[in-house]
Formats: structure tokens, sequence, C-alpha cells
């Protein structure tokens, strides 16, 4: 099978590529986006419609992976800002027009809560889930900032990029193991993209 993913560095799409590796049977290989992708939202949600259908249309890849961080965004389907829909939307639209020599493109989507470090994390420290993060501005909220979560996670607030994509690709497999967990305490932004990805070709 042939992976693409699209996220807000390519630290991030290291170490997620790594994690789906932990979800398949057989050969992964990543696919490279045909065309330039800026990093950061709104970057991405403004890139995503001509990267997806280039990816498409000019690689052989079956699957695509789109995670993006929530930040402090509304984790809310029906808020004209939340992020998940405006992805959902975008990819549903690029989707529409496909090719009758392939099959369509199997897209996952998965928004991290409040930030990717947030699932590296998570597997061990059970305070980290988005109910914290949404109840955060209450007495017995989050814990936590997107800074804390970084600082915990590579040892500083300000890591270079070789080292975040080193945390991320050998933490990979830890977040795989404990999917179940995360899919529990993430259910908005987590739990769908993994069904979407356990859904592909060879699942565990």
């Amino acid at each position: 099978m042939e992976l693409a993913v699209l996220s807000e560095s390519s630290a991030d799409e290291a170490g997620l590529f790594a994690f789906v590796q932990s979800h398949v049977k057989g050969p992964l290989a990543r696919a490279a986006c045909p065309m330039r992708v800026r990093r950061g939202w709104p970057a991405i949600r403004d890139d995503l419609g001509p990267a997806l259908r280039a990816i498409y249309h000019y690689t052989s890849a079956q699957c695509l992976l789109i995670v993006v961080d929530a930040d402090g965004a509304p984790l809310d389907e029906n808020h004209p800002n939340d992020r998940l829909t405006q992805l959902n939307e975008i990819v549903g639209r690029s989707l529409r027009i496909n090719r009758q020599d392939r099959p369509p493109l199997r897209v996952a989507i998965g928004l991290a809560v409040p930030s990717i470090e947030a699932w590296w994390r998570a597997p061990h420290d059970p305070l980290i889930t988005e109910a914290a993060w949404k109840a955060r501005q209450r007495p017995g909220g989050a814990g936590y900032t997107k800074l804390s979560l970084k600082s915990q996670l590579y040892g500083t607030e300000d890591p270079s990029l070789a080292s975040e994509t080193a945390v991320l690709c050998n933490g990979a497999a830890a977040v795989a193991a404990a999917a179940s967990v995360l899919a529990a305490r993430f259910p908005y932004g987590f739990l769908p993209m993994l069904r979407e990805i356990q859904s592909w070709d060879s699942p565990l």
C-alpha cells in the first residue's frame, strides 16, 4: 500500500507515517506530494484542495492521511471555524472527479487537540484528553498548554526539526499500541481518523 501524508510540518508527517506503519500488515510505501505545500494552518487549509488532486492524479497513492493541530479553535462540527469540518468539506469537494482507471483515494482526517504532541504524550499521562482541553478555562480544566506538551515531549519548548522528527518517529509505536486508549480520550479528532485507517486494505 502507498500512503501520502499531509500535516503542519515534515516532522509531523514522518511521525504519522510511522504510526500508520504500526497499523497495517505488509509493506507500506510513502508517496510524496507532487506540489509544495506550505506549513501551518491556514496554509494547509488553503493548499489542501490542489495538493489532494495532485496526489490523486500524479502519484500511485491509494490512501492519504491529513492531520492538523486544533490549537484553540472550536471542537464543534456545527461551528464555521471548526478545522475538522473545514477539512472534510475541502476533501469532499476535491474528490468529486475520479479517474476511471483507478479507485478513489481513501482519506483519513485527524484533528490533534490541541496539537500532535498531545497524542504522543497521552499514553504516558491520563490527564491529557479532549475533554480536559475543552474545559481548560474552568477550575480543574487542562493543567497543560501547547508549550508544556512540547517541552515534555522534546525536552525543550524550541526543538530542532531533526529532534522533533526523531522523537515523533521513535514514539509512534507507543502511540499505535495505545490507539484504543487515545480513541476514548480524543473521540472527536482521533477516533474517526483511526477508524478510517483501520478500514484500509491491510488493517491489524
